[in-house]
This record gives C-alpha cells, sequence and structure tokens, in this order.
C-alpha cells in the first residue's frame, strides 16, 4: 500500500558513528580498535587533541588501532592475534 509518505532511511547504523565527535565515520579516513568492538573514530578527531589514540584504544587501553576501511565484522568472527 502506496501513502505517498517518504521514510528518510540513514545511510549507516550506530556501528559508523564516530567514538568522539558522534558524526559518520564512512567516506572518511578512520581508525579503529582490531581487539574490541568499539566504534571507529576520525583521524581528524585523533589529531585534534587525542593523538595518543592514534595508537592506544580509548576503550580498551590496547596497542591494536589500525586503519579502518569501513567494514563490519561479525561479532563471533575470530581473529589470529
Amino acid at each position: 500500500m502506496d501513502t505517498g509518505i517518504e521514510v528518510k532511511v540513514e545511510d549507516y547504523d550506530g556501528t559508523y558513528v564516530c567514538l568522539f565527535c558522534g558524526e559518520s565515520v564512512r567516506g572518511q579516513p578512520a581508525l579503529k580498535c582490531s581487539h574490541c568492538s568499539s566504534n571507529p573514530f576520525h583521524l581528524a578527531c585523533v589529531a585534534l587533541a587525542h593523538s595518543k589514540y592514534a595508537e592506544v584504544c580509548p576503550m580498551c587501553d590496547r596497542k591494536t588501532v589500525e586503519a579502518w576501511g569501513g567494514e563490519r565484522r561479525d561479532c563471533g568472527a575470530e581473529r589470529d592475534d
């Protein structure tokens, strides 16, 4: 049934929201922890005031931050760390 009401669908869900600024990281250089399930964060946000987080995860405090390519991992995925 077409009611003529247009519903806006977000281009991303909460998994793409920057940990620091709350804006989407899609299409922008971002970092992500390879160990925990924290959200990715903009490289620009880290450069502004949080330079230690270019290497150390702000959530788990491990030196496991790497470039984020925009993909989501399944929660049950195993890593060879």
